[in-house]
This record gives C-alpha cells, sequence and structure tokens, in this order.
C-alpha cells in the first residue's frame, strides 16, 4: 500500500519568471482545449499529433512542457466524459498551475536549491522548507513524484510536491 503525501515548498526568487512561464502554459492549454472541443480530438496521442507542432511555435513552449498541456487536457476532457457531462464549451482552465515532471522539468541540487525548467532557462531557485518536510526529501523511504508549480492569487508562488511511500498492509482485525 502507498502513502501519498505533498509537501509546499514557497519559492521567491526569479517569479516573474515562473509566473510568466506558468502563464503561457494555461494560455496553450485553453488554446488546446478549443481545438480539442472544436476537432472532436479528445486522446492524448491524437491531439498531440495534430498540435503539437504548432503549439511549440505559437507559444514557445519547450518540448515538455508541450506534451505535460497536451496530457493535461486530455485528462480533463476524459474526467467530463466520464461525468457524462456534455457541454457544448470547451473545458476552460483558469487555474494559474503548471505540472513539472521529475526529474525532467525539476529536480534538487545541494544546498537546498530546486532546479526548474521554465520557457527563459532552467531557473536554479533557493528553498526553504521546515525540517518535518526536509525529512521527506533527506529519506531514501520517500519517493519524489511530481510537482504542480502554482501562482497564489497573492502572488505568491509555491511548489508542491507530491511524495509517495510504500508501506505494508497491516490488518487490524485479527
Amino acid at each position: 500500500m502507498k502513502i501519498c503525501k505533498t509537501a509546499q515548498v514557497q519559492l521567491t526568487e526569479q517569479k516573474d519568471k515562473l509566473v510568466g512561464t506558468v502563464e503561457r502554459y494555461v494560455n496553450a492549454m485553453n488554446y488546446i482545449s478549443r481545438y480539442a472541443k472544436k476537432y472532436k480530438l479528445y486522446s492524448k496521442n491524437r491531439l498531440q499529433k495534430h498540435i503539437y507542432y504548432d503549439l511549440r511555435e505559437r507559444f514557445g513552449l519547450k518540448s515538455q512542457m508541450t506534451i505535460n498541456a497536451i496530457g493535461d487536457v486530455a485528462s480533463a476532457y476524459k474526467g467530463k466524459h466520464k461525468k457524462n457531462k456534455t457541454r457544448n464549451k470547451p473545458v476552460l482552465f483558469k487555474a494559474q498551475s503548471m505540472r513539472l515532471n521529475y526529474p525532467r522539468d525539476y529536480s534538487f541540487k545541494d544546498g537546498d536549491i530546486v532546479s526548474i525548467n521554465s520557457l527563459y532557462a532552467r531557473l536554479k531557485i533557493p528553498y526553504k522548507i521546515g525540517k518535518h518536510q526536509q525529512a521527506y526529501f533527506n529519506s531514501n523511504e520517500w519517493d519524489i513524484k511530481s510537482a504542480i508549480l502554482t501562482i497564489r492569487y497573492d502572488g505568491i508562488v509555491f511548489l508542491n510536491i507530491a511524495i509517495e511511500q510504500e508501506i505494508e498492509e497491516t490488518s487490524f482485525l485479527n
């Protein structure tokens, strides 16, 4: 059985570059969503085949960001269809956030530095977290997974990192 937790890391430097990257990513997702709805393409593979190069050129996204944006839109439509919501409007993405895959889109460096892929370059940003959360990153028992880079309504930037640990199942009965 797996335990999943989220470690929230506040990023205080290079906010402008992070905000610019997230805004362009969300704009790209809305473009993909309109395209998907118009042409009734909801599968990640079909969308990628039709729109990948146009997205790269139109929004200037890096390759992995483009793939993630297409995947996020395809997942949103998959969830929408499972719930039998058949609206005529495309899914609209409002949240200022983007998914990052570990270690391709972000990784940790020595000295409390996180390296994040952005539109501009790979940004190396210092971070501070509490001792309790730091224990997750220092332990070999926890696996670092994907993260969500989020711009809060007040402009504060957070990296919400998913971490997992495999544990033995125990029975409470017996």
